[in-house]
């Protein structure tokens, strides 16, 4: 009689034990889950993202972009450079940028797009530091005095985020003002001189300095 009660008891036990440890598979589960989910979310990402992504998982040609589609009305224009560290000599590589810029006409977008800069894309620089973007000369905003550029967002695990404004040397609607404030190092503006080879596309050097600290 008691050997049977105490058998009793052990089953209970043991149901008990092994109930906890499917509750407690079961919750580990969910949270993995729940992380692998959030990690897959789509969006753009931010300085603090690239901290644990791997370099080897960058594309190898991440670093020459094609930013409009073949059919894109404008003049080709092809911009080049080197991502360097405040000092000026040290490139940085697999930096994250993010390019943007208008059409010919000078829109962001066109009318219904649900898209906040239909002309942009995103690029890693490569061992070098280098960077290569194809894409098309952007137009003045209409009936604006803002003269034609390119926004560049760079995302540096170091520096923080910075952004740079491409303006291109001999648009009349550069100010004095603007020129007086390119060549500050804390002003987002820098102009830089458009060449045009044989094959008719527009070229442009454009090597991007960070600051110490992101602005």
């Amino acid at each position: 009689m008691n050997g049977g009660r105490v058998l009793k008891v052990d089953f209970d036990y043991l149901a008990l034990k092994l109930m906890k440890t499917y509750l407690n598979t079961i919750l580990i589960l969910s949270v993995l889950a729940f992380i692998s989910f959030s990690g897959g979310q789509g969006g753009e990402p931010d300085s603090k993202s690239l901290k644990i992504q791997s370099k080897d998982s960058i594309a190898v040609n991440s670093w020459k972009i094609t930013i409009p589609p073949t059919d894109e009305p404008g003049e080709p224009l092809h911009i080049s450079g080197v991502v360097y560290s405040p000092d000026g000599k040290t490139p940085l590589d697999h930096t994250k940028i993010y390019v943007y810029h208008t059409d010919a006409f000078g829109y962001y977008k066109n009318e219904g797009d649900t898209v906040k800069h239909r002309l942009s894309n995103t690029l890693f620089t490569n061992e070098q530091g280098q960077y290569e973007i194809r894409t098309i000369r952007p137009g003045p905003y209409p009936k604006s005095n803002i003269p034609s550029h390119v926004h560049f967002i760079v995302f540096s695990d170091r520096y923080g985020k910075q952004h740079f404004e491409l303006l291109f040397e001999g648009d009349p609607l550069i100010s004095e003002r603007m020129k007086q404030q390119s060549e500050s190092e804390k002003s987002p503006y820098r102009i830089r001189q458009l060449l045009v080879k044989k094959d008719g596309i527009l070229r442009c050097h454009f090597d991007i300095v960070l600051r110490n600290s992101g602005n």
